[in-house]
């Protein structure tokens, strides 16, 4: 099962959405590659059988990471908006990147009572109103630290995602009015790394997700500014870990 859904209200100003998913068969779950997208992700995770539940925080990824569970699982997963992480926790994004940390190292015992209220919850509209009500309130709390950064790191962030990251750094910072190099500090503080690899990271994505949609190699490469189909290996090698024949084998 999988779903997704709008953040309400309180949750909104640092959530793009919230995706539940449920492993529905017995048993361990097939290990999952979870490619670079240029997203940070809070995982709330709980035993489906009912038990512990998990909560991680995912910073930015600049590599696939292959994630297995021991049992099946009932998942929300909370896609923050870009620069959130650093406005919600007070860490600089870039010590987050590549890794995966658990959420009570960031905001302490409230993590507990989130996990436990996540796991008591039993279907995704309870879970959804559970993240809303409990991690809203930290959320509202926080709105209030918005600053002259977090406004520029989101400005830009968001005209390379409007270009699948195919707009110019130094066009870019000139249309914000800044320097490049306080641009790249800015970036790297707010959202994880450097605007030219997060630009990277959004046209590797794209290519991704056309080669998932049914498109062949060349024709992702050329339609998402790689020069040619080995450049686009090479990405995928670098990113994803392996060459999109392996990802994306062709039918038989």
């Amino acid at each position: 099962m999988y779903c997704e859904a709008a953040p309400g209200p309180r949750l909104s100003a640092f959530v793009e959405r919230l995706c539940f998913s449920s492993d529905d068969a017995p048993g361990a779950p097939p290990a999952v590659r979870v490619v670079p997208d240029g997203a940070v992700d809070l995982l709330f995770s709980a035993a489906a059988a009912g038990g512990a539940c998990s909560a991680e925080l995912f910073g930015l990824k600049t590599r696939a990471l292959l994630v297995a569970t021991p049992d099946s699982r009932d998942n929300v997963l909370l896609r923050l908006r870009p620069g959130a992480v650093a406005r919600l926790f007070g860490v600089a994004a870039h010590e987050l990147t590549d890794r995966a940390l658990p959420l009570r190292e960031l905001v302490g015992a409230p993590a507990d009572a989130w996990r436990e209220r996540v796991a008591g919850a039993r279907s995704p509209a309870e879970r959804r109103a559970v993240l809303e009500r409990e991690l809203g309130g930290w959320c509202a709390r926080r709105a209030r630290a918005e600053d002259a950064e977090h406004a520029l790191a989101e400005r830009a962030a968001a005209a390379l995602r409007r270009s699948s990251g195919a707009r110019r750094i130094a066009a870019l910072a000139e249309s914000l009015g800044v320097g490049e190099r306080r641009l790249e500090r800015v970036f790297r503080a707010r959202i994880g790394v450097t605007p030219k690899r997060f630009a990277a990271i959004l046209r590797f994505a794209a290519a991704y997700r056309a080669l998932a949609a049914g498109a062949g190699p060349l024709a992702a490469a050329l339609a998402h500014g790689y020069f040619d189909q080995a450049h686009l290996n090479r990405d995928f090698r670098r990113l994803a870990g392996a060459p999109p024949r392996r990802i994306f084998p062709s039918p038989r």
